[in-house]
């Protein structure tokens, strides 16, 4: 297995003298900053909070599951949040691009499956790195032409990112109703009340422990390495494993508090229409983005969202100063209006 190596992120070409930290919005952040906006406005709103971001030393990057979140909104005009998110693609694209591309060349954080496959296996796997490349000359075409979208390839891509975003979220929430049936799942020998109860807490205090993460971590190394059909030796598992827990804490923390909280609550309705839960793994997605080492040229990376439990996941992970909420990095940034 080959060591890690950092140069080949993303980011690195948006990296210009003076940045002393970057920036990433999660997709709320962006519906937020332009909600109630017209699209000029929200261009205007986000070249605003560009330019004072630069002025204090501050990058801001996109993740590419931010543009996919916003994206699957524009394959249907009729979709109730068709415009915000039109327009908080326009604010993301004002907001990341460097000020001299004039073409709304986006400077992009890595995805989480690439930022995973580059720090374990020193590989990019070429189908994320297609799917984000196609994902920013998507948000690229918003930035230029909203809010007329008209061009039928655009269009038709609107409506692939958005049945792949369905078809994934599906096929994790049956992941998730699997794992939590196997929890669930009492055999033979607990034939007692008091035999169902312990065996209960014991299964309760293991995915709230150290083995739920270690099982966690070891799932996400061996799916990576699927990747590129490694298979790898009790030695290289055992070390990817360690650096999955020590570089990415914060999405594994983030999962087990969630699977914990679904495995006392039986009667719970993952599939409920009104709830959405398949959005969670995009939510772990874009933790694999928070750690307390994350930097890109010396430049550390903050994470900015209103999520009560990607924050708690962060402080629990010992990334606290890896995020904030929006208002208040707004106020942090932005100059008071009179």
């Amino acid at each position: 297995m080959n060591s890690p190596s950092l140069d080949r992120n993303p980011a690195q070409g948006c990296i210009t003298q003076g940045t002393k930290q970057l920036v990433v919005f999660d997709t709320n952040a962006y519906r937020n900053l332009t909600f109630g906006l017209t699209t000029d406005e929200s261009r205007k709103m986000a070249r605003k909070l560009a330019d004072a971001e630069l002025a204090c030393g501050t990058k801001a990057l996109v993740n590419p599951f931010v543009i996919w979140e916003l994206v699957a909104h524009l394959a249907n005009s009729c979709d109730p949040a068709y415009e915000n998110c039109m327009n908080s693609v326009v604010a993301l694209v004002e907001h990341t691009r460097l000020p001299a591309d004039h073409l709304g060349g986006v400077c992009r954080a890595a995805d989480g499956e690439t930022e995973i496959c580059r720090q374990l296996f020193n590989r990019i796997p070429p189908i994320a790195e297609q799917n984000c490349a196609n994902l920013c000359k998507l948000a690229s075409y918003v930035w230029r032409e909203a809010p007329t979208l008209s061009d039928s390839n655009a269009l038709t891509n609107f409506q692939v990112f958005s049945a792949e975003m369905d078809k994934k979220e599906a096929a994790w929430l049956n992941h998730i109703e699997a794992l939590l049936i196997a929890f669930r799942t009492l055999d033979a020998s607990c034939t007692t009340p008091e035999a169902q109860k312990n065996e209960m807490k014991k299964r309760r205090a293991h995915i709230n422990g150290p083995g739920f993460i270690r099982q966690t971590a070891l799932g996400k190394v061996i799916s990576c390495a699927c990747l590129f059909s490694l298979t790898l030796s009790e030695v290289e598992l055992k070390t990817a494993g360690d650096r999955m827990e020590m570089i990415f804490p914060t999405s594994l923390k983030l999962m087990q508090k969630t699977i914990a909280g679904w495995f006392d609550a039986p009667d719970m309705d993952l599939r409920n229409p009104n709830r959405k839960r398949g959005n969670f793994i995009w939510d772990t997605a874009l933790c694999f983005g928070i750690g307390a080492d994350h930097a890109v040229g010396g430049a550390k990376i903050l994470f900015v969202t209103d999520d009560d439990a990607i924050s708690k996941a962060a402080i629990q992970a010992g990334c606290s100063d890896r995020v904030m909420k929006f208002n208040d990095y707004l106020k942090g940034v932005l100059p008071p209006t009179s």
